[in-house]
């Protein structure tokens, strides 16, 4: 599952959850702060396992960037929008 597809099956007491426990608000993290939002993602993956908040945040937090990248099939995702390395962000109209 892509991180885009899993993030469209976030519910409301996920994005809660997200918020409560990064302090960022889960449509504002894509953007500004994409590994953090790939790890809430894990994050809300592990609560689906049934860890607790604290423990999910742990075992995401724990895990490395190659971990993080591979849960989402991440290689569409960039993780520095400035010097893309997939196609799509290659092809994007955003100013590089």
């Amino acid at each position: 599952m892509s991180a885009e597809e899993f993030m469209n099956s976030l519910t409301g007491f996920d994005e809660i959850a997200i918020e409560k426990a990064f302090g960022l608000d889960i449509l504002d993290m894509p953007e500004k702060r994409q590994t953090a939002f790939l790890r809430a993602l894990v994050f809300v993956a592990k609560r689906r396992e049934g860890l607790k908040d604290a423990d999910a945040k742990a075992a995401a937090l724990g895990m490395t960037l190659g971990e993080i990248l591979a849960a989402f099939k991440a290689d569409d995702v960039e993780v520095d929008p400035e010097d893309p390395v997939t196609e799509q962000g290659k092809d994007s109209d955003a100013p590089r």
